[in-house]
């Protein structure tokens, strides 16, 4: 057997550090060359752990385009790439400036054919519904596209002129106004108390003109409304507050629609439409013949009777044909946009975000109590965004490029 010679000596030893000493000794040189095995035995197992934890980690996050790029550089083999493709998954837009950075990076067909695949599982296409995680609304996909917006009829208002070309991008639109119970859950989150319950009421009509009631907020707007109805007597700050507050809980950045957005909409993707359901027959919350029995003074849909005086449950009536429910009647919608009676004469044609600044918001959709003129789906109406009314609330929208954002 042989043996190896140790010189003694002294240094610091542990943590905190010790001085230690030891005298010559003679070490078998067999357990030496064990010790060195067993050393390279735990590197190699620290190593292969942290590959693996890397790995993982990897796995888990998403691809960004330039991850693609040194894909691309790094591994000749497509199959290696695909492979990676479908491991790591496509997190990025279908754009042409992505392309091109791909075509640059060397990208051939097969690539393209695996991508294909992936982004076609992920583009939502015209009627998809999403669904909301938290509050499990459900959203309507809008495929963007070019109208004619304004009184494409002759028969409007003077702020619903000119009509002018306007493009608009892909969106989400909620498939129903929000209901009494989603708005309820809002508050009690919050601890909130909307702007008619803290400050002066809401507006209601009498019959014969707009009065405001202290006692009428959105748990009581002076007739029968239950979880499934549209909510009412919500300012527009309000419904800001309510978007913001599901933007916290979910990390997508909810809106108002822009009178762009809601006028495409309702319009089923800007079809030259009259009204909502499109230029027959309503079907819809509007003035008909029940309302008639309580305020007898109303101009209504004659012979039209669709059974409510005042709101219906949200989805009573036909959607449109993009899927929307009571984009006419039902209640006023908030819309984003600062209302300009003049706007349409200096909009922007892609994306009209409405004025900068203002008085007023607008609202769109008409309500339970609007008239055959007022339900027409060009009309426009000016609230001061501070204000409450009974037959007015909202619906939110999600702009694609938020909804992608994981």
């Amino acid at each position: 057997m042989e043996f190896v010679w140790v010189s003694g000596n002294c240094f610091e030893m542990g943590e905190p550090l010790a001085v230690a000493i030891f005298n010559d000794y003679i070490i078998r040189k067999e357990s030496i060359i064990v010790l060195k095995k067993a050393a390279f035995l735990i590197l190699a197992v620290l190593i292969m752990l942290y590959a693996s934890f890397t790995i993982q980690a990897e796995e888990k996050k998403p691809l960004s385009i330039e991850d693609i790029d040194d894909l691309l550089r790094n591994f000749v083999s497509n199959k290696r790439v695909s492979d990676l493709i479908t491991e790591y998954g496509i997190r990025f837009e279908k754009t042409e400036e992505n392309i091109g950075k791909l075509k640059a990076a060397g990208a051939d067909e097969t690539i393209f054919e695996a991508l294909n695949k992936e982004w076609e599982k992920k583009e939502p296409k015209a009627g998809d519904i999403w669904r909301d995680p938290v509050m499990e609304m459900e959203f309507v996909f809008i495929k963007g596209g070019c109208f004619e917006m304004g009184d494409n009829f002759g028969d409007g208002n003077e702020d619903e002129r000119p009509v002018h070309e306007i493009c608009v991008d892909d969106f989400w639109m909620g498939k129903y106004e929000v209901r009494v119970g989603e708005f309820r859950k809002f508050v009690n989150d919050m601890s909130y108390r909307a702007e008619a319950e803290r400050v002066d009421g809401c507006f209601y009509w009498t019959g014969s003109k707009w009065e405001k009631d202290k006692g009428r907020n959105w748990r009581d707007p002076g007739f029968q409304s239950d979880d499934r109805h549209p909510v009412v007597c919500v300012s527009w700050n309000d419904a800001v507050t309510f978007a913001r507050w599901l933007e916290g809980k979910t990390g997508k950045k909810y809106r108002l629609p822009t009178e762009a957005e809601w006028e495409y909409a309702a319009r089923s993707g800007g079809k030259k439409y009259k009204y909502s359901w499109g230029n027959g027959q309503p079907s819809g919350n509007i003035a008909d013949v029940s309302a008639k029995r309580k305020f007898p003074a109303w101009t209504i849909w004659e012979g039209y009777d669709d059974g409510y005086v005042f709101t219906s449950p949200v989805g009573t009536y036909k959607p449109n044909e993009l899927g929307l429910y009571d984009m006419t009647g039902n209640v006023w919608q908030w819309c984003q946009d600062w209302y300009d009676k003049n706007y349409y004469t200096y909009s922007q044609s892609i994306n009209p975000e409405g004025p900068s600044y203002g008085q007023y918001r607008v609202s769109r959709g008409s309500n339970w109590s609007a008239s055959p003129r007022q339900v027409r789906a060009s009309t426009r109406v000016w609230v001061a965004p501070m204000l409450s009314v009974y037959s007015l609330g909202f619906r939110l929208v999600l702009p694609v490029k938020y909804y992608r954002e994981q």
